[in-house]
């Protein structure tokens, strides 16, 4: 399956991937972790693990193995990673390596929470010797996916956690010892449920001003407050929730980003988001080794725009930086009717397009290939949506996905083609969409055509370096 596997998204060698889980910056050795679920099995066979990779730049990626495995308490499902750095958990004594603590819920058949630890710099892993959230009678139903943050000013562990079943927080001094603080309520007063949820603060417009975020398996997201009462910790939500990505049918769609967490830290101190991409294809492709994607690291940004919040979202900067070369070029082009470049011949690339003066137009971007096969992403300024339509784009018939988008008369898209991923980032990161794709050739070109007359202020197009 060398043809379709991804060239710069992260994919197992083989077997089962989903939910990223412990996401760490170490910056003694200048090294992200990234933590994953991991099946011994291409369809999941329901003994998992943790898979790790580890990257210097957020682009290359080094598989390291299975380090956190089942144990007597169940399979390891979702959880997180931290770093203790002032042993308030009292395991580094002595030890002036990288203090990584990795929280994983333990389940067969009752959810526990568990601790595993490392002190060799993560090269292999300590389990605590008992639960340290147990949920023995099932208190907390079928709670699992922990996420925890340090609070630095409180001196205190934060941790959210969903699962089927409500959202709730729990603090905690040491990482050991934990209590229950609250119920997590949207704005209209029903309590969340959610898997892997994610909370933390963003600043917004890139003032001071701070708001919490909760993500709610990174397929929608609530702004609101973080308070403090009687020794307990509530989020209190000020929007109700709102579509990280353009919405997916989560059981028919060939790409839905699901089950998001955010790194722990990061070099810049960046808030970086990573998504597991559903593949529905090994069914369709029974000689395809792996199963599973993960999406490219996201760096979010907190807007306020017309008295609404905004979470941004696209490609670190890291990513450009690993681009190859320049393939096709067009600047300051006024567009009366189509341009067509041809023979790009590659399917690994980014595309960067600026288009002005959008008044009244329907504007089509078209990726296709000789024998008729293509990606249609059309932008309709009258009726104000984006639509990517894949239902001709290959191997595989896939939705046409859709959202409505406002703009005054420029358009800005960044476009990945990677092999069987398609991503659009539109505006800085305002919307995106992904899909898996399936051409069936190489010979690739793109068009752009309009009804009427608008400005093309660049398209560039880049091939990609590989990932591994």
């Amino acid at each position: 399956m060398v043809k379709y596997r991804p060239s710069f998204h992260y994919t197992p060698k083989d077997h089962w991937l989903n939910d990223p889980n412990g996401l760490i910056y170490d910056s003694k050795n200048n090294k992200y972790y990234m933590f994953y679920q991991h099946s011994y099995d291409k369809n999941n066979n329901g003994i998992l693990n943790w898979g790790l990779a580890v990257s210097n730049d957020l682009y290359h990626w080094k598989y390291k193995g299975v380090p956190i495995k089942p144990n007597k308490y169940g399979v390891a499902f979702s959880g997180c990673g931290v770093i203790d750095e002032n042993n308030t958990t009292q395991l580094f004594e002595n030890n002036d390596n990288t203090r990584f603590v990795c929280i994983v819920t333990y389940y067969s058949p009752i959810p526990k929470i568990g601790l595993c630890y490392s002190l060799d710099n993560g090269s292999t892993w300590i389990e605590y010797d008992k639960p340290i959230i147990e949920n023995l009678n099932r208190e907390y139903g079928d709670f699992r996916d922990p996420k925890v943050i340090y609070l630095k000013q409180d001196k205190t562990w934060l941790m959210v956690i969903g699962g089927s079943c409500q959202c709730r927080l729990f603090s905690s001094k040491d990482l050991i010892n934990w209590k229950f603080n609250s119920e997590i309520y949207d704005l209209n007063g029903t309590l969340i449920e959610s898997e892997c949820p994610d909370l933390f603060p963003l600043n917004i417009n890139d003032t001071n001003e701070v708001k919490w975020v909760l993500l709610t398996a990174g397929t929608s997201y609530i702004i609101g407050n973080l308070s403090y009462a009687n020794g307990k910790y509530f989020f209190n939500a000020e929007t109700s929730r709102k579509l990280t990505f353009v919405d997916h049918n989560i059981w028919t769609h060939l790409g839905e980003l699901y089950a998001s967490q955010s790194f722990y830290n990061d070099k810049f101190n960046r808030r970086i988001l990573l998504n597991w991409m559903i593949d529905r294809t090994s069914n369709y492709f029974s000689e395809k080794e792996y199963n599973g994607v993960m999406s490219l690291p996201l760096e979010l940004k907190l807007g306020y725009v017309d008295e609404e919040y905004i979470l941004y979202k696209k490609p670190v900067y890291e990513i450009k930086q690993n681009r190859k070369a320049l393939i096709s070029s067009i600047e300051s082009h006024i567009l009366s009717n189509e341009l067509n470049l041809n023979n790009i011949n590659s399917t690994t690339i980014n595309v960067e397009l600026s288009l002005k003066k959008i008044f009244n137009n329907s504007v089509d971007i078209k990726f296709y290939q000789q024998n008729g096969k293509y990606i249609l992403l059309n932008y309709n300024k009258s009726e104000e949506k984006l639509t990517l339509d894949l239902s001709n784009s290959g191997l595989i018939v896939d939705e046409v996905l859709s959202c409505d988008l406002k703009i005054n008369d420029s358009l800005n898209l960044d476009i990945y083609l990677d092999n069987s991923v398609f991503e659009v980032y539109v505006n800085d990161g305002k919307i995106a969409m992904h899909s898996f794709v399936f051409l069936i050739d190489n010979d690739l070109s793109i068009s752009i055509s309009s009804d009427y007359e608008l400005f093309v202020e660049y398209l560039k197009i880049y091939s990609m370096n590989l990932i591994f």
